[in-house]
């Protein structure tokens, strides 16, 4: 698991376009609304878990038509980059990022010439870490009724087809109407039903598939 906590401030130099930029912005933005964490949207894209995070970080490239599409669905078409800015990929940005009692910030600048920069954004993401301890324990009230939601769902046709973690979940809200359960301990729960035939009902598989779907051990 990636560590969540980390109080060394990071920085992160990079050139770029305006509009690459301002998508940085827009996914921090939508993921912190959202009261996801890093590992959660990874959970959600159907990708590793670090794959959010080394995406805030510019070491993967949002330039990717897949991911800007499940992002869209994840984020249920909030606006995704600014589309007004011009196309040159020369701006100069460096985004900070560390921890202060509990809060995790983000701040890019963008630098005008060698000596002077102003700031591109701000943003300030509450660490909820008794949500992430409480996800680890299997007896927490709400990795119960993940429990007795996939007992259920298992005993179906339900996964004769692949499916997407973001469907799966789907799924469960729509079975619990008006309460949603946190996706981390969603995904602890799905985490334990997936592996090889005959240790796990469920496999999951990438193939020809843009994200981690699960199915049914044929």
């Amino acid at each position: 698991m990636i560590e969540l906590f980390k109080s060394d401030k990071e920085k992160h130099r990079f050139s770029s376009t305006m509009k690459y930029a301002s998508s940085i912005y827009f996914l921090l933005l939508h993921r912190i609304s959202c009261d996801y964490s890093p590992e959660e949207l990874s959970f959600l894209l159907g990708q590793d878990d670090d794959f959010v995070y080394q995406l805030e970080r510019f070491k993967i490239s949002m330039s990717n038509l897949e991911l800007m599409t499940h992002l869209t669905w994840v984020f249920e078409k909030k606006e995704l980059s600014f589309e007004s800015y011009d196309d040159k990929t020369s701006y100069e940005f460096e985004l900070g990022v560390w921890v202060e009692n509990g809060v995790r910030y983000y701040q890019m600048d963008y630098f005008i010439n060698a000596v002077e920069s102003i700031s591109f954004f701000r943003l300030m993401e509450n660490l909820n870490i008794k949500r992430i301890e409480d996800a680890e324990s299997p007896s927490s009230f709400e990795r119960g009724v993940c429990q007795t939601f996939f007992e259920a769902i298992l005993s179906t046709d339900y996964f004769k087809r692949p499916r997407t973690a973001r469907q799966i979940k789907d799924c469960l809200d729509g079975h619990l109407e008006d309460y949603k359960i946190p996706v981390i301990y969603f995904k602890r729960e799905l985490d334990l039903l997936w592996g090889r035939k005959g240790t796990a009902p469920l496999k999951r598989s990438k193939a020809n598939s843009y994200s981690y779907r699960y199915s049914l051990h044929k």
